[in-house]
C-alpha cells in the first residue's frame, strides 16, 4: 500500500533547504527532539534527526502497536480528505510514492502536520520499547470488511463505487472511493483497524476498495 520510506520525502535535505514545506520542518524537528533521548541513541544508533528518519522509516507497522497503527490511518484518511480529487484519485490503483505523497503532504498546515509529527514518534519508540508483535489479518477478513464498508456506505459513495467497478476513471468517483476506504479504516477500534494495517503495509494487498 505504502512505503514508508517514502513518507519522509524532503528530509534527506531538511538541514540545508530553506525552502521546505511545513510538514517537512515540523516532523524534521520532532526526529532532532528524539535523537537527542539517550534511550533513543542506545536503541538506534543515531546521532541527530536525520540517521534517526533513516534508520526508523525502514521499519515496518508490523512492528507497531494497534493503538499506533489507528494514529497512522487516522493521519492519512484526514490528510487525503483535504488532498486534491486528482491526487487522492491516484491512491486507488498505484501505492503511494514519493511524489504523491509530497503532494499530500505540502499544503498541510501546522495543525494538519501535529498528527503526523505523533505518527513519526510512534515510529521511534516501536524500535525503542518494541512490543510483541500484533496479528495480521488475512485477505479474507480484508475482503469481507470491505463488503461490510459498502453496505453501510452512503448511496454517493455506492455509486461511486458501481461507476469504478464499470471502468469509470473519473477523480472525483476514484477519489470518493479512497476516501471511504481510509474513513472506513480510521474510524475502527484500533484493535480492528491494527491488523488491516499491517496487512496493507506488509504485502502486496492493494488498497481498493472497488476491487
Amino acid at each position: 500500500m505504502i512505503s514508508l520510506l517514502l513518507l519522509a520525502v524532503g528530509l534527506q535535505s531538511a538541514p540545508q533547504d530553506t525552502t521546505q514545506s511545513v510538514f517537512t520542518r515540523l516532523v524534521f524537528r520532532r526526529f532532532e527532539q528524539l535523537a537527542q533521548d539517550s534511550a533513543v541513541r542506545r536503541a538506534t544508533g543515531a546521532i541527530n534527526g536525520l540517521t534517526l528518519a533513516q534508520k526508523v522509516l525502514t521499519s515496518a507497522p508490523r512492528t507497531y502497536s494497534d493503538p499506533a497503527n489507528a494514529r497512522l490511518i487516522q493521519a492519512l484518511a484526514a490528510t487525503v480528505s483535504n488532498a486534491s480529487e486528482p491526487v487522492c484519485s491516484r491512491m486507488l490503483h498505484t501505492p503511494l510514492d514519493a511524489a504523491q505523497f509530497t503532494a499530500l503532504a505540502a499544503p498541510l498546515d501546522s495543525t494538519g502536520v501535529v498528527p503526523w509529527v505523533e505518527v513519526f514518534a510512534d515510529m521511534v519508540w516501536a524500535i525503542v520499547r518494541p512490543a510483541p508483535t500484533g496479528r495480521i489479518a488475512t485477505l479474507a477478513e480484508w475482503r469481507a470488511s470491505l463488503v461490510r464498508m459498502e453496505a453501510e456506505a452512503t448511496p454517493r459513495v455506492r455509486a461511486a463505487l458501481s461507476r469504478v467497478r464499470r471502468g469509470g476513471e473519473a477523480a472525483r468517483d476514484r477519489c470518493t472511493v479512497v476516501r471511504a476506504g481510509l474513513l472506513w479504516l480510521a474510524n475502527m477500534p484500533a484493535q480492528e483497524s491494527g491488523p488491516f494495517m499491517r496487512l496493507l503495509f506488509d504485502s502486496d494487498v492493494p488498497f481498493n476498495p472497488a476491487a
